[in-house]
């Protein structure tokens, strides 16, 4: 079983894989502070490339892919995330299995999170 540096949180986020100019739509799967795995339709080998992911309008980590199998990849960033993008991305996902309206730690409730990109 592989060690794992961070929890990993699931996720279901349209995103956009930017690989030199050359825009992919995926779907992200997970997210860590650390990178993510994103459901993409590509045939062609990624592993090694430098890319950008479009998470949210002015949220667009660069990292590598560094990893890859049939219809998915794995991206290290390369700056970790803050915990405050993933934790919105965590309040998204449990938002789709109830209808709790998202705070922060101070009660104050999050804008509505964006399903569209770009």
């Amino acid at each position: 079983m592989q060690k794992r540096e961070q929890e990993r949180f699931p996720a279901e986020e349209r995103v956009e894989l930017n690989l030199d100019g050359e825009v992919l739509r995926c779907r992200l799967r997970n997210i860590a502070p650390a990178g993510c795995m994103l459901a993409c339709d590509c045939e062609e080998k990624l592993v090694g490339r430098d890319v950008s992911v479009t998470l949210l309008e002015g949220i667009v980590p660069e990292g590598r892919i560094v990893w890859q199998t049939e219809g998915y990849v794995g991206v290290r960033f390369y700056r970790d995330l803050g915990k405050v993008t993933v934790d919105y991305f965590r309040v998204a996902n449990l938002m789709v299995l109830g209808d709790c309206e998202p705070v922060d730690v101070f009660g104050r409730p999050l804008p509505p999170l964006s399903r569209n990109v770009g």
